[in-house]
């Protein structure tokens, strides 16, 4: 009887491909991967797959290195080049950028035989001029060769960039840096908008140099103002050390050093100003935006107060409308940071004593905006203040005692909610009952979802009674649950099926907050979840046509996978679906009837109310707005709708209880109507 073949190891048939040492030259055999290659393997082919790129393309060899190839880069592997692969593969280099892909690779300590073919490759810099990218290059691949390489890679940049001390100085900390530190530099320098703050965030040397780089900035800016140095618009620093600047502070906020609190208050206020009061212009209009945009992205208490104080007293109105681009992403970036609440609170409070600000003034509307912002992210993070830390927070100052007084606390003890408002310097329920705590006692805010309906009642009509203007909408938010049967899976059609206009929904998303991702339509993170509500259709940045809404997810920061809606708390899932029903609402009341296309496209799926909602009779504008008005009226009231029902109800009380006044229907526009006098 025949026996069975033996299977060829797939290193030893990968090795046969792409030598071209198989049977026929036609024979590929089955269809293989390398995912079960380790590191080791991965690199003791990886030779032959750099010598098949140069075979033709339609030989056996050249696919298989195409294959392999692409493999790498969709599994994110990495072979492991040992001395042998190693000098194999660099004896096969001329470009430095192959070289240096490669250098990251390699998993032995140099010798000399492979520092020959690096100093071969490094031959190619002396005929290119230097730039920061090309420098980053030389230097890390000098680095495998000996001092003589090193140094002259630093008389070239020296040369290049005479006139940016900084750049200089990190260009200096190359050597200490590990090499995926310096990948991250060079990657971004290379590609524009990419950040190498997440990577340089965990390298010791990197951290040592942030605060001494920004003391220096300081002080050049005290020197500038002072005198000493002679004043010229954006010269105090290059562009290329605003960038220095700007990536060290990045890698502070992103960690939140505590020399970030000390050092970035006076560098901003000291960048946006010239020393002359009737000047203006600035030392640096580069690094004020930087730092601006930093503050955006990464935002930090101490530095979007900063950010605020440099605003308010910015002479140069240019540069004053682009940073007020940065204002509101900072604020609402720092409401989904953790536990900021109480150092915003605290840093409030003490600002206010150092220099009080009129109730009124912009600077404490800024203030107040921020605290806004925080207060609301609350609700979808955890926070908990004791009762001490809380009274010396909010109590220390007049404007955190208005805004305390104005809303509504609570307590948890498991499922037991316990809330109660400020009221002439003592704690209240709702029925007016004193409530007594303790200094350890934990107090966050009052959500409605976690009371009855009838706490929640009482709690509306206490606000309308004495008139309260809350700063967050909170005794009239709107709530959702999800249907239990929903919550078993890991989706939700809550918000499906509604047309939305798209230009709108880009428009009012980017507003709240939401990013649009390829394949994944809108993301928003709340706390420690990312909500992604998918939407297709002609859905892209400036689009003007039509989208459709479809189902909402969860998955954790840091994760891809989709996550049970039940491990996601009742209040992130609340808050949410409050967000979607905005998004929903208003930019489904966007819809334009000019285009008549979207209406019978097979991708969008229509409502059953709205499938007639502009029929073809309708050719004037005001008969058209007619017959979308009643095809909205037939749609269920939604959570918003119900509430503004409530407010109506209970701003409208005593004449609706005296009968002049009446709320008819469940209509979408609900119609207040006025009974005639003979009745």
């Amino acid at each position: 009887m025949p026996t069975l073949l033996t299977p060829i190891p797939l290193v030893e048939r990968l090795q046969a491909m792409l030598t071209a040492a198989v049977a026929h030259s036609n024979f590929r055999g089955p269809p293989f991967s390398i995912s079960d290659l380790s590191p080791q393997e991965l690199g003791q082919i990886w030779p032959d797959v750099l010598a098949a790129r140069t075979a033709p393309r339609a030989s056996l060899r050249y696919q298989t290195s195409s294959v392999i190839a692409q493999q790498v880069r969709e599994l994110g592997r990495q072979p492991a080049l040992d001395e042998a692969a190693s000098l194999a593969v660099f004896a096969q280099l001329h470009d430095a950028g192959q070289a240096w892909q490669h250098l990251r690779w390699i998993s032995c300590p140099p010798f000399a035989e492979l520092a020959a073919h690096i100093r071969r490759i490094l031959a190619g810099f002396e005929s290119t001029e230097p730039s920061a990218r090309i420098s980053y290059r030389e230097m890390a691949l000098a680095l495998w060769v000996d001092q003589e390489a090193q140094q002259r890679a630093r008389q070239r940049f020296h040369t290049r960039y005479a006139n940016s001390p900084l750049l200089l100085q990190e260009f200096a900390l190359l050597p200490q840096l590990s090499l995926a530190s310096i990948d991250a530099l060079n990657h971004e320098i290379e590609v524009w908008g990419q950040s190498s703050a997440h990577q340089l965030q965990h390298d010791a040397a990197y951290l040592a140099f942030v605060p001494q780089v920004l003391k220096q900035a300081l002080q050049r800016l005290q020197a500038v103002h002072a005198g000493a140095v002679p004043y010229s618009a954006d010269c105090a620093f290059s562009v290329d050390d605003s960038n220095v600047l700007a990536r060290a502070v990045r890698v502070a906020a992103l960690r939140d050093d505590a020399c970030l609190a000390t050092l970035l208050p006076a560098i901003f206020a000291l960048t946006v100003v010239a020393p002359n009061a009737k000047v203006k212009t600035l030392p640096s209009q580069s690094l004020a935006l930087k730092l601006a945009q930093v503050m955006a992205e990464v935002p930090t208490p101490e530095g979007v107060q900063a950010l605020l104080a440099a605003y308010a007293v910015v002479r140069h109105a240019g540069v004053k409308k682009k940073m007020e681009r940065y204002l509101k992403p900072a604020q609402r970036g720092l409401g989904r940071c953790r536990n900021v609440l109480a150092r915003l609170l605290q840093l409030a409070s003490t600002t206010s004593q150092e220099a009080p600000c009129k109730p009124c003034s912009k600077e404490r509307k800024q203030q107040q905006t921020s605290l806004v912002h925080c207060l609301e992210a609350s609700f979808w993070q955890p926070f908990a203040l004791p009762f001490h830390a809380w009274r010396a927070a909010m109590l220390a100052t007049e404007s955190g005692t208005e805004m305390a007084r104005k809303l509504i606390w609570c307590t948890r003890q498991g499922e037991v909610v316990r809330s109660f408002m400020l009221a002439q310097g003592k704690l209240h329920d709702v029925e007016g009952n004193l409530v007594q705590l303790e200094d350890e006692t934990l107090i966050q805010l009052w959500h409605p979802l976690l009371a009855g309906e009838d706490e929640r009642r009482l709690w509306q009509a206490h606000i309308s009674r004495h008139k309260i203007r809350q700063p967050i909408r909170q005794a009239y938010r709107e709530f959702y649950r999800l249907p239990a049967a929903q919550l078993q899976g890991t989706d939700s059609d809550i918000f499906a099926g509604h047309v939305l206009h798209a230009n709108c929904l880009l428009g009012l998303a980017r507003k709240e907050g939401w990013k649009l991702v390829r394949d994944s339509g809108l993301t928003r993170p709340f706390g420690e979840f990312i909500a992604c509500f998918a939407v297709s259709g002609e859905f892209a940045p400036g689009a003007q046509g039509f989208c459709a809404s479809h189902q909402l997810h969860f998955t954790r920061m840091g994760g891809a996978r989709p996550i049970a809606l039940q491990e996601v708390p009742i209040l992130v899932l609340s808050e949410v679906c409050r967000a979607l029903d905005l998004l929903v609402s208003v930019t489904s009341f966007a819809l334009e009837q000019q285009t008549a296309m979207p209406y019978a496209s097979n991708d969008v799926n229509f409502g059953s109310a709205l499938d007639n909602e502009v029929p073809k009779s309708c050719k004037q504008s005001r008969l058209a707005r007619r017959c979308r008005v009643t095809a909205l009226a037939n749609i269920n009231l939604n959570q918003m709708a119900q509430m503004r029902r409530i407010v109506l109800e209970h701003t409208f009380a005593r004449q609706i209880h005296a009968e002049a006044l009446q709320l008819l229907g469940p209509s979408f526009t609900t119609k207040i109507t006025r009974p005639s006098s003979s009745s």
